[in-house]
């Protein structure tokens, strides 16, 4: 089995702390996670943005990629459902 390590980028990172203490560990949990199953159940490819893939916790969407060659998990943003399609 392959373990990826987990990369934020800065949006994400600014994101992840700004959001409220309980859901950020909820949302921490599910990051760690795809470090040993980069495609979870519930996972969904986006179509606006090939190879990205999104996960959700509660309200909140996680949107990533899947780095196989360099073993990396990029979590490219973090935000409630109702902003994290806007850009």
């Amino acid at each position: 089995m392959t373990t990826y390590r987990i990369a934020l980028a800065s949006r994400a990172r600014k994101n992840l702390a700004r959001i409220d203490p309980v859901i950020r560990r909820r949302v921490a949990k599910a990051i760690e996670a795809l470090s040993t199953d980069p495609q979870p159940a519930g996972c969904v490819p986006l179509k606006s943005v090939p190879g990205a893939l999104r996960i959700r916790v509660g309200d909140y969407r996680i949107v990533y990629r899947v780095l196989k060659d360099d073993g990396v998990i990029m979590v490219a943003d973090i935000d409630h459902r109702k902003y994290i399609y806007r850009n």
